[in-house]
């Protein structure tokens, strides 16, 4: 699993979810966007979901219970989807990538 992987799936997964909300900027969403402060409508209610829709997408699903941290942000800083990226490899991949 490579990290454009994952970061061509989070971009897609952004893109839906504006798509889906109704918002016109689904055509704005790359890596370097951070959904936090760039996607209208978009707040911290729907990383637990997109999280897991991630996992499923590259096939590794996060079990059940697990609880989902936010890798949205760190120390009050927003992050961009190649940072998202990033902390998902390093937060559920990170037997797999060392």
């Amino acid at each position: 699993m490579t990290i454009d992987t994952i970061v061509n799936n989070l971009v897609d997964l952004h893109k839906e979810a504006q798509e889906d909300g109704g918002f016109d900027d689904s055509d704005t969403v790359s890596p370097n966007t951070v959904p936090l402060n760039d996607l209208e409508g978009f707040d911290s209610m729907l990383i637990p979901q997109l999280t897991r829709e991630l996992g499923k997408a590259i096939g590794h699903q996060i079990p059940k219970g697990t609880k989902i941290k936010n890798l949205y942000c760190k120390d009050g800083e927003m992050k961009s989807i190649r940072e998202i990226a990033e902390s998902f490899i390093a937060t559920f991949l990170k037997e797999t990538h060392e």
